[in-house]
């Protein structure tokens, strides 16, 4: 194994946290193509273009299917080569797309490039592909690495979409787009192509144990160290129970969240609310989820990590049951903020729920076969919406949809327990 002692680093602090710097950058780079911006651009653009929200929602939905299908291939990269290189192309790309975008005219022109952006943004600078990167170099520490990059989400969100709406009342969607797409290019190429490498533990000279003598059978009790980690390859993870339940957690878990996120400003608009106050309304949303990431972190090294992600679950699906009966400003400001709590929780601790798992060898290729999953329900989420409202012109269906789905997924997680160790033969 290799000494980290001896692996180049000119800072006194662990180097592992500058990785997280820069992950938490590619993270924050990568919110023009979520739900966070998307909101904001989607009545302009419907009205200026023309467009159904179907008709633009698709878009989302071809990019976030490719990203599934890219992230198989953007794990095992990882796992081989090291994320530099990987992150600073993406970056290049999201930022050019991004740019693009402030030209385009028509339908086919705009999924063409929202399609190839979305495809990058999450599939490598998603915070799913981050964490993989993040945990290769933590373990006592690893939930609140995870937690510090899975910021940069939320923080984009906050920061980028006030940016975007203030551009857009002042000089239109078309320049919201550049400039979107320049903030890109500043604050993830640098860092990405300075500060990322390889983790110390992914040498070709070192090995998966034989014979691992310490499993975590359960949380809170056998915890090895990290040297006893066991790390499942894929080929052994994809035969178990857990594996799949992770897939269908994260899944569902992804398409209840942006179901609304996507459509939370453009529904609250519709039944009232004033498009500042909608923004305000998901600004407030963006605040929490802040605040809940740094939170989560915590309470998933105390509690563990599955206890911690039934209570995200939770606020996830009682949002959704609050946004069902909104008619006011208070209640659409209460929906947001435990849509920020429920949300962040519900889409951060599925990745620190990999790697307690199964480890963090192989992290790349399982968690990259799991983001996938988490991909298509994000492709489903925002259209499936989109598809309620152009049939019945009310949000209140696809609201209830997703609080059933809420209840499935704490099921399925009041039952999911970590695999049973491989057979090993000596």
């Amino acid at each position: 194994m290799v000494d980290r002692k001896k692996f180049p680093n000119k800072f006194k602090v662990y180097y592992g946290w500058a990785i997280v710097l820069a992950l938490f950058l590619a993270s924050f780079s990568r919110v023009p193509f979520t739900g966070y911006i998307f909101g904001v651009f989607l009545k302009p653009m419907s009205e200026e273009l023309n467009w159904s929200r179907a008709q633009i929602a698709g878009a989302v939905t071809g990019g976030t299917i490719l990203a599934g299908i890219s992230a198989l291939f953007v794990g095992r990269w990882i796992d081989k080569y090291g994320p530099r290189l990987i992150f600073s192309v993406s970056g290049i790309i999201i930022g050019a797309s991004l740019i693009f975008l402030s030209n385009v005219e028509s339908l086919i022109g705009f999924y063409l490039i929202y399609i190839v952006g979305r495809t990058f943004a999450q599939s490598v600078n998603h915070h799913g592909m981050g964490t993989a990167v993040a945990s290769k170099w933590f373990f006592k520490q690893r939930s609140r690495a995870i937690a510090l990059v899975s910021l940069g989400g939320p923080s984009g969100g906050l920061i980028l979409l006030l940016i975007s709406h203030v551009v857009i009342l002042e000089y239109g969607w078309r320049n919201a787009w550049l400039v979107l797409g320049i903030l890109a290019w500043i604050i993830v190429v640098v860092p990405a192509s300075i500060i990322l490498r390889p983790s110390p533990d992914d040498s070709p000279v070192e090995k998966t144990p034989e014979k691992p003598s310490v499993m975590q059978t359960s949380e809170g009790s056998g915890s090895p160290s990290e040297d006893q980690e066991y790390s499942w390859q894929l080929s052994d993870a994809i035969r178990t129970s857990s594996f799949w339940g992770l897939c269908l957690i994260g899944g569902f878990g992804h398409m209840i969240t942006t179901s609304i996120v996507f459509h939370m400003v453009p529904y609250f608009t519709d039944i009232g609310i004033p498009p500042s106050t909608a923004v305000f309304a998901f600004t407030v949303y963006s605040i929490v989820s802040i605040v809940a990431t740094l939170a989560w972190g915590a309470i998933s090294e105390r509690y563990g990590v599955r206890l911690s992600m039934l209570g995200a679950v939770f606020f996830l699906t009682t949002s959704s049951v609050v946004l069902i009966g909104v008619n006011s400003v208070p209640l659409a400001f209460l929906s947001a903020a435990l849509l920020g709590i429920g949300a962040i929780g519900t889409t951060m601790l599925i990745y620190a729920m990999w790697p307690f798992y199964f480890g963090k060898r192989f992290l790349g290729s399982i968690q990259g076969t799991g983001l996938m999953f988490n991909h298509f329900g994000n492709a489903l989420g925002p259209l499936f919406a989109a598809l309620i409202f152009d049939i019945s012109t009310k949000y209140t269906s696809a609201f209830i949809v997703d609080a059933v789905l809420g209840v499935f997924i704490m099921t399925i997680l009041y039952f999911s327990r970590p695999p049973k160790l491989p057979s090993v033969t000596a």
